[in-house]
Formats: structure tokens, C-alpha cells, sequence
């Protein structure tokens, strides 16, 4: 049984998929996925009592020149959650964190189910401890 004390002020209402794109230009190579930058970046919005939040994973470089750039994939999924209590994590906190590492594996399988169905190996994201990101990128922007 969990304990009043223990359960979150914060409850998930839902995780959607609001893009997902996919270019690959030169199909006739396999991409050197290994050699591409991989990006993550997470945003919330507040309204009321719930928090939006959006994580967006990019692999290659967006280009309007084909031959600069053959292969790109970018996927972003927002999670709303519900605030129904009180919660020791600010907002920006709860979303950067919690948040993103409850929406990051629904990104890490469409991102694994797309590449396998256009043909390629799957293509497997590492995991991430948003915990450190989030403090990395803290100190990074202060």
C-alpha cells in the first residue's frame, strides 16, 4: 500500500505525440547514425493546475540543402500533467526531470519503431538520467 506521503502532487493525464519527422534523403547508404548529433531539449508551459511538458529528440542536422544533410529524424512528444497536491519540485523542476524521464522511453520506441520500419538497423537512444542533464544544464546556463 503507498502512503499519503508518499504518492506525487502530480499526476499524469497524458503523452502525446505532436511530431515526428523523418527525412532520408540518400536511401540508396545506410546513415553513419554514430557520426550525427543527437539533441535533446525539454520545455514546459504552466496553465492552471497543470504543467505541459514537451521533450524533442533530433538526430543529423535539419537542412535545406539535401546534400548537406541526408539523413534527419525528429520526434517530440508532450506529457500534461495534472497538479492535485503539493510537491516539494518547482514546476521547472518537476517537468526537466519527472516529467521527461516518464515521456523519454515513448520517444526512445517511436524513435526505434520508425527506423525499423523504413529499413534501417534500429536505431536504439541511450538512456538518460535527467536528473544530472538537468543539473549540468543548470550550471551551463548560469
Amino acid at each position: 500500500m503507498i502512503t499519503e506521503s508518499a504518492k506525487s502532487g502530480v499526476q499524469l493525464k497524458f503523452i502525446r505525440l505532436i511530431n515526428s519527422q523523418f527525412e532520408w534523403f540518400n536511401y540508396l547508404e545506410n546513415p553513419r547514425l554514430q557520426d550525427l548529433p543527437l539533441e535533446l531539449e525539454v520545455s514546459y508551459e504552466t496553465r492552471e493546475a497543470f504543467i505541459d511538458t514537451h521533450v524533442s529528440v533530433s538526430i543529423g542536422n535539419e537542412s535545406e540543402d539535401v546534400e548537406d544533410n541526408d539523413f534527419y529524424l525528429e520526434v517530440e512528444m508532450v506529457g500534461v500533467f495534472e497538479k492535485i497536491g503539493k510537491t516539494q519540485l518547482s514546476d521547472e523542476e518537476f517537468a526537466k526531470v519527472n516529467a521527461a524521464a516518464i515521456i523519454f522511453p515513448y520517444i526512445r520506441q517511436h524513435i526505434r519503431a520508425i527506423s525499423l520500419e523504413a529499413g534501417l538497423t534500429p536505431i536504439i537512444l541511450p538512456l538518460v538520467n535527467f536528473h544530472s542533464w538537468y543539473k549540468n544544464n543548470k550550471k551551463e546556463n548560469s
